[in-house]
C-alpha cells in the first residue's frame, strides 16, 4: 500500500514519496531497501551531486509537454531548486538586490516560473520580495538551518501516550500507508533523509500540518547539509557522520517496522547530533 498523491511541494518533490517527481531523477542511494539496518544503510553523501546550471538543462524528456514544452510546475520547481542552491552556496549574498527580469534571463526562462518560485522562497525566509525594490536575498545563517532541525525535533517530541501511538500504528490515517523509500533515495544529505523519515512519522501520528511544514523545509535542509554547500559556511559535515548515519539507520529500521516510539527516539538522537553545528563543535577554520 502506498500513500495517496498530494499537492507538489516546490523543490521538485511531492509530499508523497510514491510520486517520482523531479527530485527522484537523482541517482538512488545504496542500501535503502527493506533489509537496510546497518549504520551505513543511510549514510552521508560521499560526493557532490552538481546542479546543472545550463539554461534549459533538464527541461526536456518524459516530463516535457507537447512539442518539448516543459510542464509549468516542473519549470517552477527547477527554478526554485536552482535559486535555493545559489542562495545557500553564497552565490547570492544576504542583502543583495536582484531584478525579476535579471533572474529570468540568467536562468534562461520567462518571468512566470521565477515569480512562482519566489513565493515559497519567501515563505522559507530566503528572499524578500519588495515592491519598487525587487527581490532581496534575506539575511540568514547556518544557525537558521539548525533551527529548522530543532523545530522538527520539537514537533516529534510532543508527548504522545503509548496507547495513542499504538492506535496510529494499527489504524493509520487514511492517506498514509507503508513507508516508501523513493523520496529517501533522492536525498543528497543526511539532513534531507532525516526530514523524509520525520515527515512520514508525523503523518503516521496524524499530524498533517506539522508534516506539511517539514515537507516544505526538505529542499533547504537537504541542499544546505550537502558536504560542498555546508563547507562553504565553515561546517565540516564529515565530523560525527558515523553517529548520525547510525541514528538514521536505526530510525529507518523502526519506520519499516512501524515502531513509532523507536523512530522518534532515533530521530531525536540524530537531531541532537546535528545541532552540535550550532554550538560550533564541528565548525572548521575558514
Amino acid at each position: 500500500m502506498h500513500r495517496s498523491d498530494r499537492t507538489p511541494v516546490p523543490g521538485g518533490r511531492t509530499t508523497s514519496p510514491t510520486d517520482g517527481g523531479a527530485r527522484n531523477n537523482a541517482a538512488p542511494a545504496a542500501g535503502l531497501g527493506r533489509s537496510a539496518t546497518g549504520a551505513g544503510a543511510v549514510g552521508l553523501d560521499t560526493g557532490v551531486v552538481p546542479i546543472d546550471e545550463t539554461p534549459g538543462a533538464g527541461m526536456t524528456g518524459p516530463d516535457a509537454g507537447v512539442g518539448g514544452a516543459v510542464r509549468r510546475d516542473l519549470l517552477r520547481d527547477a527554478v526554485f531548486t536552482r535559486l535555493v542552491h545559489r542562495i545557500l552556496r553564497g552565490e547570492y549574498r544576504s542583502g543583495q538586490r536582484l531584478r525579476l527580469d535579471g533572474i529570468a534571463a540568467e536562468l534562461g526562462v520567462s518571468r512566470t516560473p521565477v515569480r512562482e518560485a519566489l513565493v515559497p522562497l519567501e515563505a522559507l525566509r530566503l528572499v524578500q520580495v519588495q515592491r519598487y525594490v525587487g527581490v532581496v536575498i534575506a539575511p540568514w545563517t547556518p544557525a537558521h538551518m539548525v533551527e529548522r532541525v530543532q523545530i522538527a525535533q520539537g514537533l516529534l517530541a510532543v508527548p504522545y501516550p503509548t496507547s495513542s501511538i499504538e492506535r496510529h500504528r494499527s489504524d493509520p490515517p487514511v492517506d498514509v500507508g507503508a513507508f516508501d523509500a523513493t523520496a529517501l533515495r533522492a536525498c543528497r544529505s543526511d539532513a534531507g533523509r532525516f526530514a523524509v523519515l520525520a515527515e512520514w512519522t508525523l503523518r503516521r501520528l496524524d499530524r498533517p500540518v506539522s508534516a506539511d511544514w517539514l515537507a516544505a523545509q526538505l529542499p533547504v535542509l537537504d541542499a544546505f547539509y550537502m558536504r560542498e554547500v555546508a563547507g562553504r559556511h565553515g561546517l565540516d559535515v564529515a565530523v560525527g557522520a558515523a553517529q548520525r548515519a547510525s541514528s538514521l539507520a536505526s530510525a529507518l529500521g523502526a519506520v519499516w517496522d512501524e515502531d513509532l516510539v523507536a523512530a522518534i527516539r532515533h530521530l531525536d538522537a540524530f537531531a541532537d547530533a546535528l545541532a552540535a553545528f550550532d554550538r560550533g563543535t564541528h565548525r572548521r577554520d575558514l
